[in-house]
């Protein structure tokens, strides 16, 4: 992958980042962020992932 297109997916995956953290954080103000709501546990899923997917991007794009 090109340096530009590594970062367009770095920058499109932080603004999902973003969104997802936004969304956790109100079930957390809700007292709904529990292990056993099927929501919250996809949405620190998918955080994860993201996030994980960030990192591998970034030691790509500097091992460049």
């Amino acid at each position: 992958m090109l340096a530009a297109e590594i970062q367009l997916k770095i920058d499109a995956n932080s603004a999902q980042i973003r969104s997802v953290a936004n969304r956790i954080h109100m079930l957390e103000e809700e007292h709904l962020a529990e292990p056993g709501n099927a929501d919250y546990v996809e949405l620190r899923t998918q955080h994860k992932k993201l996030v994980d997917e960030n990192r591998r991007l970034t030691d790509e794009l500097l091992s460049e």
